[in-house]
């Protein structure tokens, strides 16, 4: 196998950049990292071309964009940012002695980065770097079957979804619609990252940080308090969890938490996996989560050897200007229910979407929640 790889530019600064603010990127660093790439695809079995560099095209390294190789041709692209389609010359004709080439022409754009080969079928992102056209020369070029994928909230499509295994799929729903792929397995992406993002650009004066509740990322008895505020639930392993909570609270700290009563059909989700499960009976919903039921976070507390334990229970109400309002937080795909919705095809997801509208009430309306509490000391 012959990877062809090209040389970091020393203008690199100056690359394209969409959905991610700028920063300073290590030259030196970035080099050194592309040096180790190369010597990973060399370890397995990899015949590596490296190309030069081209400092009048900063994204140069980014050689994807540039070509989309098959067994039987390689189709040089017309890169959607004007400032790289310079780039394309150097790697066709590093190309044209492995493969027949053909060139995309304009009016058409198309970046490699939105090209997904799944076996015989081609995914093509419709984004700010493909169009249309593309797609259609793409077709004529391959004589495969092309499908295309509208793209939302990152560059490319293989930013939204990727190959990770012979059936499965990593996949961000919040970027790419997962129906496009019919019949494969998919692995989510962890929503963290760009919830830490928004976290820290509205409290631009608290730190936020990024790990595992199992392992805090503080020393002990660092804070006087500690609190987990419907996160209990979604703990790997909350035990371990709340004992780590209270590890970094001080002595006589308090550590508290509270989750939805999910179990209870209570929570304020309860409508939702109501009407799920009168479309389809076997739905697990969200009852089973820990601390979902009466007393069970204060067993939970008791086992990660918390102190002076009360229990209690958090009444909320929110008042909803009209459905879809109510409904379109589903739609992002943010946990146990938002990823059900978003994983049932068009036809079902309507379904559920009106008969979620026919039991609640009509606008404005309050919605009404319980949640189970917990407070110790250390």
């Amino acid at each position: 196998m012959i990877a062809i790889t090209r040389d970091v530019s020393r203008t690199i600064q100056q690359a394209e950049l969409t959905h991610l603010e700028p920063q300073r990127i290590d030259f030196v660093l970035a080099g050194h990292q592309h040096d180790q790439y190369r010597l990973l695809l060399e370890s397995l079995g990899c015949e590596v071309v490296k190309l030069p560099a081209d400092d009048r095209y900063p994204d140069c390294v980014f050689i994807e964009d540039t070509a989309i190789v098959f067994e039987d041709l390689a189709v040089i692209t017309r890169p959607g940012a004007e400032s790289r389609r310079g780039e394309t010359r150097v790697v066709a004709d590093a190309l044209e002695q492995y493969r027949p080439l053909v060139h995309i022409e304009a009016p058409a754009t198309i970046d490699g980065g939105d090209v997904l080969v799944l076996d015989e079928r081609l995914y093509v992102g419709l984004s700010e770097r493909t169009n249309e056209a593309a797609i259609a020369q793409l077709r004529f070029h391959t004589r495969r079957e092309v499908i295309p994928v509208r793209v939302d909230g990152c560059l490319h499509l293989k930013t939204g979804v990727t190959r990770v295994s012979r059936d499965t799929l990593l996949i961000n729903r919040n970027c790419v619609d997962e129906t496009a792929f019919t019949g494969w397995s998919f692995i989510d992406v962890d929503p963290s990252e760009p919830f830490v993002e928004a976290a820290r650009e509205r409290q631009p004066g608290v730190g936020v940080q990024r790990a595992a509740a199992e392992e805090l990322p503080f020393d002990d008895r660092a804070f006087d308090a500690a609190l987990a505020q419907l996160v209990v639930h979604f703990m790997a392993d909350p035990v371990a969890g709340l004992r780590e909570m209270g590890r970094v609270t001080r002595k006589d700290g308090v550590v508290a938490a509270c989750v939805w009563d999910h179990t209870g059909d209570q929570g304020p989700l309860s409508l939702f996996w109501r009407a799920a499960r009168e479309l389809d009976p076997d739905v697990v919903g969200e009852s089973q989560l820990a601390g979902a039921r009466e007393g069970h976070l204060g067993e939970l507390f008791r086992t990660a050897g918390l102190n002076e334990i009360e229990e209690s229970a958090l009444s909320v109400s929110v008042e909803h200007p009209g459905f879809e309002e109510w409904w379109e937080p589903f739609t992002l795909g943010v946990g146990p229910a938002g990823g059900y919705a978003v994983g049932l095809d068009a036809k079902r997801q309507a379904e559920l979407r009106e008969r979620c509208r026919a039991v609640l009430p009509g606008p404005p309306f309050r919605v009404t929640a319980l949640a189970w509490a917990a407070r110790a000391f250390v």
